[in-house]
């Protein structure tokens, strides 16, 4: 591996983008604001996404509690992500998707479905 794999960021970001429907727990952002690895916390789109700022990362695994609740029901949701990038060098840059809890028609109408539903 090039020498650049193995530098320390200087400003790191992570970005957490919760599924369509799912928005951020104020209470998860209380807790991640007392986590001292973490600089900055910052909810952007009507908190449906966290950004999470580091100083620099460990390098080891990391895990961050995060908890996100469904604020609306979605029918063929778009999936979530994690981004993590070296704020100077997007270059360095790891991207992990994620699902929510799939529904279906009937849990939008909760198993009231009109008689043109066919369901």
């Amino acid at each position: 591996m090039p020498k650049e794999a193995y530098e320390i960021s200087k400003l790191a970001l992570m970005e957490i983008t919760f599924p369509s429907g799912y928005i951020a727990l104020d209470e998860s952002v209380e807790e991640l604001e007392k986590i001292k690895t973490i600089k900055k916390v910052t909810t952007k789109y009507d908190d449906s996404s966290l950004w999470l700022y580091f100083e620099s990362l460990p390098e080891t695994n990391l895990c961050v509690p995060v908890t996100g609740f469904r604020q609306s029901d979605v029918l063929q949701q778009i999936p979530g992500s994690v981004k993590v990038y070296d704020f100077y060098d997007n270059s360095r840059l790891v991207i992990k998707h994620f699902d929510g809890k799939q529904i279906d028609e009937c849990d939008i109408c909760d198993n009231k479905c009109p008689p043109e539903c066919g369901q």
